[in-house]
């Protein structure tokens, strides 16, 4: 009997921890959902096969982005640190489905290792926000990132007609300028630790 009450708790305490994971990746990736419903809604009531073709490929951008998200919460979950080739994997898989949307991606990370969850989390994020205020006209993105002694700067490059400047409401450090060819540069240094951002 204690045996059997043992297991139950454990097996309660599981559930509840999946619970709260699963409720954290909900919270954290609710805004691409709701961009997806609306993508979703939209595809819908389009008979242009070529609009149609440019809302699957945002959908798929977006989704690959609650993927790869998702994985890197779980991840946090059982370390607080992020190998660097997992986030590799994440934005390398955005970048590729980025061609869906006729737009060139390139993504380096001139540094390898691990980093603090937050870390990883923040140029993701930043990533991931470049993209969607700009999806609709962006055409070429570059980001670059590398390690100095006390913090990682990244830098990013995107040609698209879209105010991308908007961002520094998220992400305070960011700098943000557009030179005359309509070419984005953003750069954010944060912390090893995620400070910063």
């Amino acid at each position: 009997v204690l045996k059997a009450e043992s297991e139950q708790r454990e097996r309660k305490l599981r559930l509840e921890e999946e619970n709260r994971l699963y409720d954290l990746v909900e919270k954290q990736t609710a805004p691409q959902v709701a961009l997806l419903r609306e993508m979703l809604s939209t595809l819908k009531s389009t008979d242009d096969i070529s609009k149609a073709k440019h809302i699957l490929g945002k959908i798929v951008v977006i989704g690959t982005y609650i993927k790869r998200k998702s994985n890197l919460i779980f991840v946090e979950r059982q370390k607080d640190t992020i190998s660097v080739g997992e986030l590799r994997l994440c934005l390398g898989e955005s970048a590729a489905n980025l061609k869906l949307c006729d737009a060139e991606c390139k993504t380096v990370l001139n540094f390898d290792g691990q980093l603090s969850a937050k870390t990883a989390n923040t140029i993701y994020d930043l990533f991931e926000a470049v993209i969607e205020k700009s999806i609709d006209s962006l055409t070429l993105l570059l980001l670059y990132a590398q390690e100095n002694e006390s913090f990682i700067e990244i830098n990013i490059s995107a040609l698209c007609s879209d105010e991308l400047s908007v961002l520094k409401d998220e992400f305070k450090s960011l700098s943000a300028a557009r030179d005359d060819d309509g070419l984005w540069y953003l750069s954010l240094k944060i912390g090893k630790d995620g400070e910063g951002s």
